[in-house]
This record gives structure tokens, sequence and C-alpha cells, in this order.
């Protein structure tokens, strides 16, 4: 039975759309974060179409060329979360399913601090915290838009 009068049972971790904000940050009250964001409603963010601030934008030199091994082990993350997490289906993030960005990827830098590098599917503890703080840079940013 629901303590909410709309249902949510926050202990099984189901809210409904009233209830999707999180509590805010202890260290930083006010952050208050969305706990999914659809992509429907997100708002385009992407290259500027200014030639100048394009080109103020190493994505290939100052990113890929600088950290290829683990932008490929970041890949291989999201490929296998992807057939794990939706067999079957093109390789997409599902929101909805992965939530816990922080807590999770604290839990692979604390796999990886005690020298347990890979995970019991072969995948870099880092690869997949990176995963997950790709995720939560990228919710952060696009809450910033709205």
């Amino acid at each position: 039975m629901s303590a909410q009068p709309c249902g949510c049972d926050e202990e099984a971790d189901h809210v409904c759309a009233a209830h999707l904000e999180l509590p805010a940050v202890p260290w930083f009250p006010s952050v208050v974060f969305p706990r999914t964001m659809p992509s429907v409603s997100r708002p385009v963010i992407g290259l500027p179409t200014d030639d100048v601030a394009r080109k103020k934008l190493p994505i290939w030199s100052g990113v890929m060329m600088y950290f290829p091994d683990a932008i490929l082990a970041v890949a291989e993350v999201s490929r296998k979360g992807n057939d794990q997490h939706n067999p079957g289906e093109p390789l997409h993030w599902a929101r909805e399913k992965s939530t816990d960005q922080m807590n999770t990827a604290a839990r692979h830098m604390l796999d990886h601090s005690r020298g347990n590098l890979k995970d019991t599917d072969e995948s870099y503890h880092l690869a997949k915290a990176i995963w997950r703080l790709c995720a939560e840079l990228q919710l952060t940013i696009e809450h910033a838009q709205l």
C-alpha cells in the first residue's frame, strides 16, 4: 500500500510523473535533478552553427585522440549494457532503466580502487563508471537547458 495519494511507492523505487524529482544533493542543497528525462521532450543540444565556435571544439584531436582506448572501452560497455538490458533491440540508452548514475559509478570506482579492474562481464569497472558519469553529465546538461 502506498503512503502517497497518487499511488507512488518510494520504497520500491516507483514514482509517478508528478514525483520524478530526486531529493536535493546533501552537500549542495539547491541542486535537484530529475530521475529520468524522456528524450522526446528534451531540447536539441548539439554543435554550434557558427564556424568560429565549432572550430573551438576539438572533439577529435582533444578527446578521441587523447583517449582512444578509454573511448573504445566505454563504447563496449554501452553495447554490452544494451545487449543485457534491451536484448534484440537496436543500441539505445533506456533512460527509464538507468537512473542511479552516481551511486553506480561510485561502486565501480570502489571496485577499481580495490584492485578489481574488471567486472564479471570482463568490462573495466572504470569504463562502467565513466559511462555512468557521462550519463549523469548528459542529464545535468539537458536539465540546465530546460
